[in-house]
């Protein structure tokens, strides 16, 4: 009996073993990828993850099949946990996350169930610049002109970047924006044009060009403002929030929340893959980054590429984690605030 059981045991480990020995090469030929975005169909992130996917199993060795697979719920927060803690841990499933989930265990460790520094980040497709623009009509022409006057600006609603924005704004420059919640995205923009609203705050740089470009062409619009970590090259002209901004604490908390913008699209495969999996699906996404065709149909597509490595997005989440409890908790105020 007991040699029974030390047999079937080695017989159940043995498959395990040869697996984790397989090269890379030898593990993804003629095998299927599971790439798990968590967002439906045809959001931002489930679009650049679906264009990756188009293209990134021609540089992973062995040249896998990968399919896509949609598990939206609580901003990728259930994609997240699943491929954390439940998918398999072989690099045959991979996943597109929103940018700020790596430190969601910081802020709401009850249901984000993994530790964002042991997840493998495989690279961002995108850097991401929020600004903040005004319609050409309204009074307010600058950021410091909105420190002196109201400023009407249309939110979809209390959550996301189109209210926290100016929140963020108002706490830190002392501008005295007025936020009008209730607007879907699209009317977002009608409403600045019927006159409803002056100001629309927290849109990527990326998308505004991608969804007006008549606007920017047509200087139906003024942007005043951009929040990101680096001024974004097109915008050098317009003040970045944190070169206006002095003291010390400010500054900490506006690095805090906008320091995840530099992986504003990230990939990541699963904790506990093999190390050699990991550093051929980060080499595949680099080069898939390079590639030619790849790069073509994203500017066919209006989709703004601007990628940084897995191992600067593995730097970023390892220096998030060492913010002060106090940053991040002073921050969490402001955001439950609006």
């Amino acid at each position: 009996m007991p040699y029974r059981f030390v047999l079937s045991s080695l017989l159940f480990v043995f498959p395990t073993i040869s697996a984790s020995a397989q090269s890379p090469s030898s593990f993804y030929a003629g095998r299927n990828v599971t790439l798990v975005v968590g967002y439906p169909s045809g959001a931002a992130y489930d679009i650049y993850a679906r264009l990756v996917g188009r293209h990134i199993g021609r540089h992973i060795p062995g040249q896998p099949n990968v399919a896509i697979s949609n598990m939206p719920g609580a901003s990728s927060l259930i994609a997240t946990n699943v491929l954390a803690n439940t998918a398999p841990r072989d690099g045959s499933m991979i996943g597109a996350v929103f940018e700020r989930i790596a430190v969601e265990p910081l802020v709401n460790p009850g249901s984000a169930k993994f530790d964002g520094r042991a997840l493998n980040w495989l690279g961002s497709v995108l850097k991401v610049t929020d600004v903040c623009m005004f319609w050409h009509t309204a009074k307010a022409r600058t950021i410091e002109d909105a420190r002196r006057m109201e400023v009407i600006v249309g939110a979809a609603g209390d959550a996301g970047n189109s209210a926290l924005a100016p929140v963020l704004l108002n706490a830190f420059l002392g501008t005295k924006f007025k936020i009008v919640s209730g607007y879907g995205g699209a009317e977002m923009f009608l409403a600045m044009e019927r006159g409803e609203t002056e100001a629309r705050c927290g849109m990527s740089w990326g998308g505004l060009k991608a969804s007006r470009p008549d606007w920017l062409a047509q200087k139906k619009i003024r942007i005043v403002v951009q929040m990101a970590m680096q001024k974004h090259p097109e915008l050098s002209d317009v003040p970045n929030i944190l070169d206006l901004v002095s003291d010390g604490k400010s500054l900490a908390a506006l690095e805090y929340l906008y320091a995840t913008q530099e992986m504003g699209r990230p990939f990541l495969a699963p904790p506990h893959v093999p190390e050699d999996r990991v550093a051929a699906l980060r080499k595949a996404f680099d080069d898939t980054m390079l590639d030619p065709i790849f790069l073509d149909e994203a500017k066919k597509s209006n989709q703004e590429i601007d990628a940084i490595s897995g191992a600067r997005v593995q730097e970023i989440v390892e220096q998030l984690y060492k913010t002060p409890r106090a940053i991040i908790e002073h921050v969490e105020a402001l955001r439950r605030a609006k």
